[in-house]
């Protein structure tokens, strides 16, 4: 799935898992640490674009 070996061992996904298994795992196992952490920390959405200052000079 990945090119480089990466070790998602913490999630708990099927062996042969598809992208989206994989982003929607990651994306839970980040929402649950926020969480975790507490009010100083949030989480604004699962897809959520952040626009930089760079991107607005360059007009994205």
């Amino acid at each position: 799935m990945t090119k480089d070996p990466y070790n998602f061992d913490f999630l708990t996904i099927r062996k042969n898992y598809d992208e989206k298994e994989l982003k929607d795992a990651l994306m839970q196992n980040v929402q649950s640490l926020l969480m975790e952490l507490g009010r100083r920390f949030v989480f604004v959405g699962r897809e959520y674009r952040l626009i930089s200052c760079w991107m607005q000079q360059r007009g994205h």
